[in-house]
């Protein structure tokens, strides 16, 4: 594998070194996107929860909505528009979704090849991103904003890594416009290297043209275009996302709130930092802290070569964006897998010239294997629980969740029910179901984040739904939002499974729900 990589600082990409590491990763996300499809394709998750998400966004858009002005969206608006496209030619299903988060993933797996070969990574760095794909190009993303987000900042990386500045810039300008976070915690950080290198050499105004012009036409082009489709108040609400970042707080999510139960779990024990990849995150944290400020000191020192500060930029630009990961966008507990593959690069580039590298990344890599134990006993589950069914659409879910939808669904047959979940896309497969209106739905959220057109109209469609149908256990519980919960005061409950409450309503309402 060794003779896999070629040391020349910036390889030509059509390299046979380049070909077969590309070939090598994306044969792995192939396969993970194939073992994990009972996950990715969860009637649960995709129909009524995140994973459904970008379908709803796309149906919301083609009904005239506006994201943050008639309905709460903390992303960007680029994702939106790609959606809108991309589902419009292929059509609203799972798999359409699938293809465009698996297309994301190879261009992850592009942007690693060519990091590992620019940083002249040996087996080990190949190896140790092998064993951690799942983890670092996850199949299943919440929605394409994050596949999106991941595939330009691992690229953005590659690009650093082989000088490329002004390029990794300008696609960080890009992934600011689809997720506007990381993307501005990086780019600040690379846009000060830029200007402290050119300040120093003295460099010309062309070569200060040439530098940052990609990435300024870039946002300007992104701007115009974005503000002519959604409206200039929409682009500005989700470039300075200041709901978004409120929304942890409500939610109580962050590192040392929610977080804590990945780290500092109440029943953790050695088998669970061993058996999970808690153990792996927290040791390659604590690398990647220690070594990447001497490693940006060391590469960053004005007697140093180019190779050498590259490598220190690439060191100090992923342990900058790994501590705000951790200070500003840690959220739920899983969330530790939002950004690993910023840790991972980032413990490549910190290793690279250390003389005990090579067994970092090795034990990192057994750390890994030992950390898939949880995983695959969840894909084993997954395969062995539950199966796609006419009933869920072709979804994935288990014979009592079938079951139960099965019952919903004659129970709501002669009329137009309203159906009360987190986010997902139900309605384009169930279509008799009208929707909320809404991308996603959180108790904690309603008053404070919600825009007022889309209260009243949740509310509107609650109180002239002849039936409703709630999704038990879920953020978007209506006994916990008293908005909702008084707008179905003439519901009586019907019946109640394991999964699913279905009301009846006022019987004057049937015949007269609003279908969105």
């Amino acid at each position: 594998m060794q003779n896999m990589l070629v040391a020349t600082p910036h390889p030509d990409k059509g390299s046979t070194s380049i070909r077969r590491v590309w070939m090598l990763f994306s044969a792995g996300v192939v396969l993970l996107t194939l073992v994990q499809l009972p996950i990715t394709l969860n009637f649960i998750f995709y129909a009524f929860e995140d994973l459904g998400g970008s379908l709803k966004l796309s149906r919301l858009l083609a009904e005239g909505y506006r994201p943050t002005l008639d309905f709460y969206y903390p992303y960007g608006l680029l994702p939106l528009l790609f959606g809108r496209l991309w589902f419009g030619l292929l059509g609203s299903s799972p798999w359409a979704y699938l293809a465009a988060t698996l297309g994301c993933n190879l261009l992850l797996a592009w942007g690693l090849t060519r990091f590992v070969v620019a940083m002249r990574a040996g087996a080990a760095a190949v190896v140790f991103l092998l064993v951690t794909l799942d983890f670092v190009a996850r199949p299943m993303y919440l929605n394409l904003t994050h596949a999106f987000e991941a595939a330009l900042l691992v690229n953005a990386l590659a690009e650093h890594a082989r000088g490329r500045r002004g390029v990794a810039l300008a696609l960080l300008t890009i992934c600011a416009f689809v997720k506007p976070s990381m993307a501005y915690i990086y780019g600040a950080t690379l846009l000060a290297l830029i200007v402290f290198d050119l300040a120093r050499d003295g460099s010309s105004l062309d070569r200060w043209r040439r530098t940052l012009g990609p990435a300024m036409v870039t946002g300007v082009v992104l701007a115009v275009l974005l503000a002519a489709y959604f409206g200039v108040e929409a682009l500005l609400h989700v470039q300075f996302p200041i709901k978004g970042a409120a929304s942890y707080r409500y939610v109580n999510y962050g590192f040392f709130a929610e977080g804590r139960n990945f780290w500092n779990p109440a029943d953790a024990s050695l088998n669970y930092y061993l058996g999970t990849p808690a153990g792996l995150w927290i040791v390659a944290t604590l690398v990647l802290v220690a070594g990447g400020a001497v490693a940006a000191r060391k590469g960053l020192r004005q007697d140093g070569d180019e190779g050498g500060r590259l490598v220190g930029e690439i060191a100090l630009s992923t342990l900058v964006m790994h501590v705000a990961f951790v200070g500003l966008f840690y959220g739920a507990a899983w969330d530790w897998i939002a950004y690993f593959f910023v840790l991972a690069m980032g413990v490549i580039a910190v290793t690279h010239r250390m003389r005990w590298g090579t067994p970092i990344l090795a034990l990192f890599a057994a750390m890994s294997l030992l950390g898939h134990k949880s995983s695959i006993e969840g894909y084993y589950r997954a395969w062995t629980t539950t199966a796609p069914s006419a009933i869920t659409g072709g979804l994935w879910a288990t014979p009592r969740q079938q079951a139960e939808w099965a019952h919903v669904l004659r129970l709501t047959q002669k009329s137009q029910p309203m159906l009360l979940s987190t986010s997902g896309a139900a309605e384009a497969q169930f279509p008799q179901f009208v929707g909320t209106g809404s991308f996603y739905i959180h108790q904690a959220l309603v008053e404070p984040l919600m825009p007022a057109p889309e209260k009243e109209r949740i509310s509107s469609r609650l109180r002239s739904a002849p039936m409703v149908v709630v999704v038990r256990n879920s953020p978007a519980d209506v006994e916990a939002i008293p908005r909702f919960r008084q707008s179905m005061a003439s519901c009586h409950l019907a019946w109640r499974g394991t999964h699913f409450d279905v009301y009846h309503c006022d019987e004057r309402r049937v015949g007269h729900g609003a279908r969105a």
